[in-house]
């Protein structure tokens, strides 16, 4: 690191004594009364004004010379070194030649050229020059330097060494000869040999403060930045008021993660220079990162007021608002960087994103193709674009810049990864597919990618195999994948393998122990499997783990149903209600628990409730209409089905449910009919056998009762009623042996089996 900031070329060589004595050729004397000024005259006026640094009017004095005299050397000379100091060095260059063509070896001519071509970045043709000297004048050390300060900059070390080393013969002990080859070695990645140089030449020059902020940089590029701070520091005890050396050793602090002593050194340099934009600018840059926004945002104002057409300070400026929160003027600061660079495409991306933070989608994209416009190449500018067109919804954009992305990083698995996800969007399985095999073959041995191909997959009917194949890899490459372990179990469970969701569910809560789902997860396989008691024990420790989500609630109560313990169902059902009221499912369920338990006068008031969220449910009405039968309300359960039937006219619970009504009622011809209505629709509804068959034995009509108490029997064959009923009706047609038989099976039914003790015996 340099202690002095590296400009785009060296600074010109100006000569400010005045300039050498060249004989020139007098012009003819011209016959007048007043005496004319003389070529002699304006050469001594343009020498004034040089060593007074007024280059302009230098200018305008030599070229006075030259109008008097064309041959006056000396003006051809001064006139090169005014021009360079003005930098219009193509000016100087012509100067320096027309010496030259009169003198060809007059010394320090091809010197000035080379520091001319050097400031103008020709790096080249400023070595020809240097060498031109050195041939000219191989005993000068000062050439020599030159030169290999030249190839330095042309990167040809070893000639530059040797130019160096030619140098030390022809000036030992010269300071600047040391530091100029620790200054190339250091360039040359050689930072031992470039600290070493350094420290030779602070030896034979201890006060140069230059020689001691160069060794400085060296020794930071080597590593040792605290022996590099400390040389920053003893150069600025010799020159505490240079604000470069202050700026270099805020920077050196910054990199040492310093950034209260970088911001100290900073101000210190803006207060030596104010006017200085670029020290102002590293100052607020440090405030930025340091956290202090409002500081940052003052000191990238002061920059601006500065130096209004400094985009980058812009650019920066929008930076800091961001990190307040102010979009609005941080999208401002993006819209005044670009008054001033147009093409830049990196501030048309960051206004994009900013813009597509804020929800402005289209004004977004806008920007983001912009960007993409200007840099075609760029393939960060395509994926940007790409996610501010799948925001909008522009999915055809959105695959097009993602195709864009792997065509610049066909190597890149991100980039593929980034397509399939789009072609997926789009519909498009198949070539989605081959995306992520494509960054799989590209990173084999990423979990992720395994995970995303699987959920992938997933989706289609016929790819769950291969889906949990690559969930088994993902998880082996990293045991510790939650997300891979959830969807696997998800999937086994789906696919009724119990045997092996059970265990992956498991494993998944004990790497997500605080996931409530996982544990209700857990408690379906567990009641696929068959262990009722298992899944009731996941959903209370879910229920417990989010008692706010009634969700929970209403699966516990459900299990607990289908367990019997109807008691604590409703229980459930309850705490469900009390975190979702007037939730229908919710209420449905806790209704049918109720009824379980006989509370007809509780369940009607659920289905009551239920039906105030849902009025239109057919499910709700005929489970209140059946409430109402049990109540001995048949009028009621009458409407109830009426209401259900008007929903779903062809609905055999429906039918079913008003021909009960109807029978209760002691219309048996209406009730005949809903009953055959609901076969109708449902050959094997065995609860309208049942009601039929009940319909028919008050119509006296035996054998048709008997035919579907039969037909009701075999569909429900362990249930007491239907053989009581058939007996009944035997009997009643006198088939004495018959309803003995089913009196027989209807008590057999009706006494609870033995111990497994006794059975043993």
């Amino acid at each position: 690191m340099s202690w002095r900031r590296i400009k785009s070329a060296a600074m010109v060589l100006v000569t400010l004594a005045s300039v050498p004595v060249l004989r020139a050729v007098s012009p003819v004397a011209q016959n007048s009364q007043e005496p004319q000024p003389t070529a002699e005259f304006f050469l001594k006026q343009g020498n004034s004004f040089v060593k007074a640094g007024e280059w302009k009017q230098a200018i305008a004095a030599y070229r006075h010379a030259l109008e008097l005299d064309p041959n006056a050397l000396p003006a051809h000379y001064g006139l090169g070194d005014a021009y360079g100091a003005e930098r219009k060095f193509p000016e100087a260059i012509r100067e320096y030649k027309a010496v030259l063509a009169a003198k060809p070896g007059f010394p320090g001519i091809h010197a000035k050229l080379g520091a001319l071509y050097e400031a103008g970045g020709k790096v080249s043709d400023a070595v020809a020059e240097y060498r031109a000297e050195v041939e000219s004048h191989p005993s000068d050390p000062q050439a020599h330097l030159a030169l290999g300060r030249a190839l330095t900059l042309a990167r040809d070390f070893p000639a530059a060494e040797r130019e160096y080393h030619r140098a030390f013969e022809l000036k030992p002990g010269d300071a600047k000869v040391h530091a100029g080859l620790a200054a190339s070695l250091e360039q040359s990645g050689d930072a031992a040999g470039a600290i070493a140089e350094f420290r030779e030449a602070l030896k034979l020059s201890p006060n140069d403060p230059a020689i001691a902020g160069q060794l400085a940089g060296a020794l930071i590029q080597g590593g040792k930045m605290d022996d590099g701070i400390a040389a920053y520091r003893s150069a600025m005890a010799l020159r505490p008021q240079d604000p470069e050396i202050h700026l270099a050793l805020g920077n050196a602090l910054q990199a040492n993660q310093d950034l209260i002593g970088a911001i100290r050194e900073y101000r210190r340099a803006v207060e030596l220079r104010p006017a200085e934009t670029d020290y102002r600018f590293q100052l607020a840059l440090a405030l930025h990162k340091a956290g202090d926004y409002g500081g940052a945002i003052r000191e990238f104002g002061r920059v601006i007021r500065q130096k209004p057409a400094y985009a980058q300070a812009h650019e920066e400026l929008a930076a800091a608002y961001l990190s307040t929160g102010n979009h609005a003027a941080a999208i401002a600061s993006y819209h005044e960087a670009l008054q001033y660079e147009p093409l830049n495409p990196a501030l048309h991306e960051e206004l994009g994103l900013v813009l597509r933070k804020t929800g402005e989608l289209h004004r977004a994209a806008a920007e983001l193709k912009r960007a993409a416009d200007l840099a075609p190449d760029n393939p960060d500018d395509h994926r940007n674009l790409a996610e501010a067109l799948e925001a909008e919804g522009d999915i055809p954009g959105y695959i097009q810049e993602c195709r864009e992305e792997v065509r610049l990083k066909p190597d890149d698995p991100d980039a593929h990864l980034h397509l399939a996800n789009a072609l997926q969007s789009g519909g498009q399985w198949e070539a989605s597919l081959g995306e992520y095999r494509a960054a799989l073959k590209l990173e084999p041995e990423s979990p992720d990618l395994h995970f995303r191909l699987a959920m992938a997959l997933k989706v289609r009917p016929e790819g769950a195999e291969a889906a949990i194949a690559e969930l088994e890899r993902a998880v082996a490459l990293r045991p510790e994948f939650p997300e891979a372990m959830v969807a696997m179990a998800e999937m086994l469970a789906v696919r009724g393998d119990s045997q092996h969701a059970i265990p992956s569910f498991r494993e998944a809560i004990r790497m997500r122990p605080e996931d409530a789902s996982l544990h209700a997860g857990l408690a379906h396989a567990l009641e696929a499997s068959g262990d009722v008691t298992g899944a009731v024990g996941e959903l209370r420790e879910a229920y417990n783990m989010a008692p706010d989500n009634p969700d929970y609630a209403r699966q516990l109560g459900e299990a607990l149903s289908r367990q019997g313990d109807y008691r604590s169902a409703a229980e459930a059902f309850r705490a469900g209600l009390a975190r979702r009221p007037k939730d229908a499912a919710l209420d449905l369920d806790l209704g049918i628990a109720l009824s379980k338990q006989n509370d007809w006068q509780g369940a009607a008031g659920a289905f009551q409730e239920a039906l105030q969220a849902e009025p239109n449910s057919p499910e709700i009405h005929i489970h209140l209409a059946r409430v109402f039968l049990e109540m001995k309300n048949a009028p009621a359960a009458e409407g109830e089905a009426r209401a259900a039937l008007a929903v779903t006219p062809n609905s055999a619970e429906g039918h079913e449910a008003l021909g009960a009504a109807y029978l209760a009622e002691g219309k048996p011809s209406e009730a005949d009919r809903e009953l055959r209505e609901a076969l109708r629709a449902s050959p094997e509804y065995p609860e309208a056998r049942l009601a039929l068959a009940q319909t028919l034995r008050t119509e006296n009509k035996l054998d048709d009762a008997v035919a579907n108490v039969k037909e009701y029997v075999r569909l429900r064959p362990a249930d007491p009623e239907g053989h009581t009923l058939l007996a009944d009706l035997l009997q009643a047609k006198g088939d004495t042996e018959g309803a003995r038989r089913e009196s027989n099976e209807a008590a057999r039914l009706r006494t609870p089996p033995p111990p497994k003790e006794t059975q043993q015996n």
